[in-house]
């Protein structure tokens, strides 16, 4: 979610015990890119007024997902 937009991507098959990265990242042009695993799931372009500060929210479909580790990088 990014202000007042929700952003879904096409769902992943995640395997059992695999490590899956999930990378959000966003350019110095507003340029929004997510990838799972290596793979480009959303490539787009943010509002300019969007305050880029605040709570980084992840969630996925049915299942059980556990998350180990969260890196964020300024």
């Amino acid at each position: 979610t990014l202000g007042k937009k929700a952003i879904e991507i096409k769902h992943v098959p995640i395997e059992p015990n695999r490590i899956n990265t999930v990378i959000m990242q966003v350019d110095k042009k507003r340029q929004l890119t997510i990838t799972v695993n290596g793979s480009v799931r959303y490539s787009g372009q943010i509002e300019e007024d969007l305050n880029l500060f605040g709570p980084v929210v992840i969630g996925g479909g049915v299942g059980h997902v556990t998350y180990t580790s969260v890196v964020v990088e300024r």
